[in-house]
């Protein structure tokens, strides 16, 4: 972290503007995108949730009795450790790939400050949807659906360009990473 200790003002600089994520040091500020990729995950198991508790909420006695006695308890623990490992094995495979195909080697530190320090938004952004899922379980499904897709988004083009993948190989790069990610959360999900 920086000299002067762990800053709240730069970890609510990244939740607002998530491109300060940029800006950090790696050296000196790898911890806030620890904590950033952290807020994501946390942020993401709220949702779940959330959702959890507005289905449920939703069903008649007799379905929660039967939806109950084939799902079980909550998923957010579950879902809470495939989030967990998620964003782990998208950082580590889109800096791999990255070291690989770009014109720029980047270290571990400097993966998690700038593509963990950005998943900081996402968490706030999961929190408020998790509180429109208690209301609105339904509307906040497709929330989710786009702001996982807008994550995803924002992280492959921030890995890109932080590795200085050139444009010739920038599909060759997002596809590769991304099936080799979603390969990764497959294996995890049947895990767990």
């Amino acid at each position: 972290m920086s000299a002067p200790g762990f800053e709240p003002r730069k970890l609510l600089g990244l939740v607002i503007h998530p491109d300060n994520s940029l800006k950090l040091e790696p050296k000196d500020d790898w911890l806030y995108g620890v904590v950033g990729a952290a807020m994501g995950t946390v942020g993401f198991a709220f949702w779940v949730w959330a959702v959890h508790f507005g289905f449920v909420r939703s069903l008649t006695v007799f379905a929660d009795l039967i939806y109950t006695a084939l799902v079980g308890s909550s998923p957010t623990g579950r879902f809470l450790w495939i989030g967990i490992v998620s964003i782990i094995a998208l950082i580590a495979v889109l800096s791999i790939a990255g070291n690989r195909m770009g014109g720029r080697k980047r270290n571990w530190m400097e993966a998690v400050a700038h593509l963990g320090g950005a998943q900081a938004w996402f968490g706030a952004a999961f929190a408020v949807n998790g509180l429109v899922a208690l209301a609105l379980w339904k509307i906040s499904m497709v929330l989710m659906l786009s702001l996982l897709l807008l994550n995803l988004v924002v992280l492959v083009s921030r890995a890109a360009d932080l590795h200085e993948v050139g444009s010739a190989r920038r599909f060759a790069y997002a596809g590769l990473s991304l099936v080799i990610y979603a390969t990764a959360v497959a294996v995890v999900y049947a895990i767990f």
